[in-house]
């Protein structure tokens, strides 16, 4: 490999003003960090702040996609969106440019002239289109661990940086690193908060604040929205019988499958237990609804085999809608739940749309239970026994 080395007389020593230097932007960005400023802006500031410390360049923050296959660029406050559009997706290896063989050879990278290393070999183009002569770029890692990315300083003339600068990159690959660490760890509590973990699906908290919003959408643009309540019938045989491993593996089963079916715009939850809920925007007609509960009901199979035994799989499907059957999140789910098991007294796999009198049967039912509570607390039943007779002895033998 063809590399630029530094003259042997380079001054391998930094000021005491420019180790306060260093001293005041670790100072800086943390108290940033530690007052839970926005991540992104703490990163474009930690550029920024770099790049009044040397003269003629840009820097750059680059990290992991998802596939820890190719890099891009998440904080480049001075560098024009043409050219992050080229460096996103670069993929680290020895000719990948400062940045893609710091990551890949986890060390840093000091290219002095970038028409001239053959770690730029196949980024000449882009050395030439936005005038780069020299790139410096040093690892991002978090924990010590293996490279999450880099932070680099590139430079619009060729030239080695001197000692103070390849501190100023370690110093602020250090700082990426806590800040990057910072935002995963918020990012993960905050899925913990509002995911299931089990299917990935949006727990009840998040789907009430989504449903929320979207009934505030709906009322401003005089729109409809309907909320799905969906149940698994029979589940608990399934748990009962196998156990909560398999009855874990078919209920992810059932939100796959649900996903499946629904339309991709519409949010589809996990309540609890067996329970998912959808919700379905921008409804033009709500005739439209028995086709989509129709359609999720065939979705299943009629039996669904563990360890060698058939059973059942079908769900029921309670349907209300906004604003006929109610008008905040809390109503519209529960008289989707109210529906959903009208339908399951209809059999299984059936769906049942919300209508007032299944609450008045409800409330009904609920304040019959309250009374019978209470006369019995106050004595106010009266109970007659009648004896039952064996026929062929004669002997009482029940009443």
């Amino acid at each position: 490999m063809k590399t630029d080395l530094p003259p042997k007389d380079k001054d391998t020593i930094i000021s005491r003003e420019q180790s306060n230097a260093l001293l005041k932007i670790q100072r800086d960005i943390l108290a940033q960090l530690a007052l839970g400023n926005e991540h992104q802006s703490i990163l474009d500031a930690l550029c920024k702040t770099a790049e009044s410390m040397v003269d003629n360049a840009v820097a750059s923050i680059m990290v992991f996609d998802k596939t820890r296959s190719c890099l891009n660029v998440i904080a480049a406050p001075s560098i024009p969106p043409s050219a992050i559009t080229q460096l996103n997706g670069l993929a680290p290896g020895p000719q990948a440019g400062s940045c893609g063989t710091s990551v890949f050879c986890n060390e840093a990278q000091y290219v002095f002239n970038t028409l001239r290393d053959d770690r730029w070999k196949n980024l000449k183009q882009f050395a030439v289109d936005f005038n780069i002569g020299a790139c410096w770029s040093n690892p991002i890692r978090i924990n010590d661990h293996d490279p999450i990315g880099s932070f680099a300083l590139s430079s619009f003339e060729p030239g080695q940086p001197s000692e103070f600068c390849k501190r100023l990159l370690e110093t602020c690959a250090y700082i990426a690193g806590i800040v990057i660490k910072r935002q995963q760890d918020e990012d993960q509590l905050w899925k913990l908060a509002h995911y299931d973990p089990l299917t990935d699906l949006p727990n009840r908290s998040f789907f009430l604040h989504h449903l929320e919003h979207a009934i505030q959408i709906a009322a401003r643009t005089r729109q409809k929205l309907a909320v799905l309540f969906l149940d698994m019938d029979k589940f608990k045989d399934i748990n009962d019988t196998q156990g909560h491993i398999e009855g874990d593996r078919v209920l992810k089963y059932i939100a796959d499958n649900i996903r499946a079916n629904i339309r991709g715009g519409d949010t589809l939850a996990r309540l609890g237990g067996d329970e998912f809920v959808v919700l379905i925007e921008n409804l033009i007609d709500t005739q439209q609804l028995s086709a989509i509960c129709e359609k999720l009901c065939d979705s299943f199979p009629a039996k669904l085999s563990i360890n060698n035994i058939d059973y059942p799989l079908s769900i029921s499907v309670g349907v209300s809608v906004y604003p006929e059957h109610g008008k905040t999140a809390e109503i519209l789910l529960r008289n989707a739940d109210t529906a959903m098991y009208e339908a399951k007294k209809q059999g299984p796999g059936r769906y049942h749309f919300y209508h007032d009198t299944l609450t008045e049967s409800v409330t009904e039912r609920l304040q019959l239970t309250a009374d019978m509570r209470l006369s019995l607390e106050q004595e106010h039943f009266l109970i007659h026994y009648q004896p039952q007779y064996c026929c062929k002895n004669g002997h009482i033998v029940g009443a």
